[in-house]
Order: C-alpha cells, then structure tokens, then sequence
C-alpha cells in the first residue's frame, strides 16, 4: 500500500521477530538495522526511492522470521551505506546471536561473496563446477578460467600478470575455451 508509512508496511508482516532463544527484534528496531533511522520509518511507502523500496522489501522478508534465506543479488540497486547495513545484518543472523539463520547468496559480485559466505558453489551452464570453502578457494593455487579468447591471446594477457604460471586447457561444456591456472610458488587467491 503506498499510503502507508515505512513502519506501518514492516507492521504489516509482523510487530516482531523472533531471533530464538528468547529474543526478538520489534519492527521498529529491525528498520533501524537496516538504514531506517526513527524519522525515516514515517515516510510514506510512495515517496521512496527504489532501493529503499528493495530494502523495505527485504526488512519485510526479514519479519517473516525465515530460518532459510535465499537471496537473489540482495544488495543490487542499494546504495553503499544500506549495503554495508544489509551485509552486517545478514552476518548478525548467520551468528548464533541472530539465530544461525542458513543465507544461500546468488550473485556475480565477489566482495559479496567475501563478505557473507562461508561456502561457495559455481554452475556454470547448468553444471556444478566448484563446491568449495571459500577460506579454500582463497588459498588455492589454482583458478578455473573461462573465456572466449583464443589460447594465444590468453597467453599474451597472462604473461603481463606475474602470478599466472601454467596455463592448460581442460574441457569444457559450452561456447568457452576453459583452462586451468596454475599460480607462481607463494601467490593464492587471497
């Protein structure tokens, strides 16, 4: 409803949630956690910007109380201090403190994926081709790369980047030419 304000569209889900153990947030203060200071929880819902909206759209999610969460590139069309505010958020309910919430991310952004997950899968055409710890990836010497490029332009692009080692083709299963990298001796990801 676009007449309403900011608070009453939280309300509208639920007056609390509950983060177990005997604790909870009211609405009032899961707004807060998520960049709407007290003065902004009055705006009405039609004088919103489009990424206030998206965040009045995932603090609504949130009063749901979802022990599960799947979210589709959730900091897109935010701005940086509601992202950094989303992120810290999305970490606070992973904690035990917030309830050990379990958040499947989908996202092309790495930062992202740096700053909230533990684990990382990669599908590429349809295939699972990575299911690794992201503490892991971070610390492998060795990267999957996909590209269109031809192995001599690749190679041309590689030598400028001192880390790069060997580069060997591997098959893939769509229009790319995939190869494995191999990092120089004390160079990872990370």
């Amino acid at each position: 409803n676009p007449n309403w304000r900011v608070l009453e569209a939280v309300e509208d889900v639920a007056k609390s949630v509950d983060l177990g153990k005997g604790r909870e947030l009211s609405a009032s203060q899961l707004c807060e956690r998520l960049g709407f200071a007290k003065d902004a929880q009055w705006t009405p819902v039609r004088d919103l910007s489009g990424g206030e909206r998206r965040r009045l759209q995932l603090t609504r999610l949130l009063m749901e109380g979802p022990n599960v969460l799947f979210l589709d590139e959730p900091t897109n069309g935010l701005d940086v201090v509601a992202t950094r505010a989303l992120r810290e958020f999305l970490l606070f309910l992973k904690s035990p403190q917030g309830g050990g919430k379990c958040i499947i991310v989908s996202t092309h952004i790495m930062q992202e994926v740096d700053a909230l997950c533990d684990r990382v899968l990669i599908i590429n055409a349809g295939r699972l081709v990575v299911d690794e710890k992201l503490e892991n990836l971070k610390q492998s010497s060795q990267l999957l790369l996909g590209t269109s490029l031809g192995k001599q332009t690749l190679q041309e692009v590689l030598a400028a980047i001192p880390a790069i080692g060997a580069c060997t083709p591997v098959p893939g299963h769509d229009q790319w030419q995939h190869y494995q990298l191999q990092l120089q001796a004390g160079h990872n990801l990370n």
